[in-house]
């Protein structure tokens, strides 16, 4: 009996590691894509930033 119920305990454990991992795959691209896009602006802030520098320097 114990064993029984200890094995649908970690049956269940099992499945809900499953969802969570899955949970998390659907995500990362999201979030890969969230990061990708803060990281061009992020580079468009430092070009602009750069050329002001240069502008500014070279007058």
């Amino acid at each position: 009996m114990l064993s029984g119920n200890f094995e649908m305990t970690l049956r269940q454990n099992y499945i809900k590691r499953k969802e969570t991992v899955r949970h998390v795959v659907r995500k990362i691209p999201k979030v890969f894509i969230y990061f990708q896009h803060k990281f061009q602006l992020l580079m468009l802030n430092f070009k602009d930033t750069a050329r002001e520098i240069l502008e500014a320097s070279g007058s």
